[in-house]
């Protein structure tokens, strides 16, 4: 089980709403018509996404909005380069204005805004000894309280970030590629809380 800390103390805890997945009953409506060199499917009790054009993002939405929230989900890679992006998009309004959170295979990771398909690093690669590398699942959480947004990668706290730009909106499991093609990310155990 993974606990959270931030500094000293406990992460605050998400209360209200409870959502879990694990992705073998495909309760959770994901997308998995994703577009022409991405693709999405439910397999071995996981969600799989492949990327097989380079320097390309593939996303399966929830379909929801949320505005106050913690999510976390378990994800790793099974095949490909290590130089890759995988995670999370969260208050997505559209496919150009969104923040995402995403780890790198070579232990890195990345917080960025996207606003009217302009790409802003709020927090650039980063290496990270709290972020597994190669084919080890990473498990991620992030934590939105008004303008004030939190990251952890398995049960270490990374940062937080201020940020007004968007309150509330869809998630979505994210992978992406950059020059080597193909690869493939898997997610298992979502879970989604909202703050009161």
């Amino acid at each position: 089980m993974i606990t959270y800390k931030c500094g000293n103390s406990n992460a605050p805890p998400a209360t209200g709403f409870e959502f879990e997945d694990d992705f073998s009953k495909r309760l959770g409506g994901w997308e998995t018509k994703l577009g022409e060199g991405r693709e999405a499917r439910y397999v071995d009790g996981q969600f799989e996404i492949s990327i097989l054009e380079p320097d390309t993002v593939g996303w399966s939405r929830a379909f929801d909005k949320f505005g106050d929230f913690a999510v976390e989900v378990e994800v790793h890679k099974i095949a490909g380069p290590n130089v890759n992006a995988q995670g999370f998009a969260f208050r997505i309004q559209d496919s150009k204005n969104f923040y995402a959170f995403t780890v790198s295979s070579t232990g890195m990771y990345r917080i960025v805004k996207v606003v009217d398909g302009e790409w802003t690093n709020l927090v650039d690669w980063l290496s990270s000894p709290e972020v597994n590398q190669g084919t080890e699942t990473n498990h991620l959480r992030v934590a939105c309280r008004g303008s004030r947004l939190s990251f952890y990668a398995n049960g270490a706290y990374l940062t937080d970030i201020e940020d007004t730009t968007f309150a509330r909106g869809d998630i979505a499991l994210w992978a992406q590629s950059y020059d080597d093609v193909p690869v493939t990310i898997r997610f298992d155990n979502l879970k989604l809380w909202l703050f009161d």
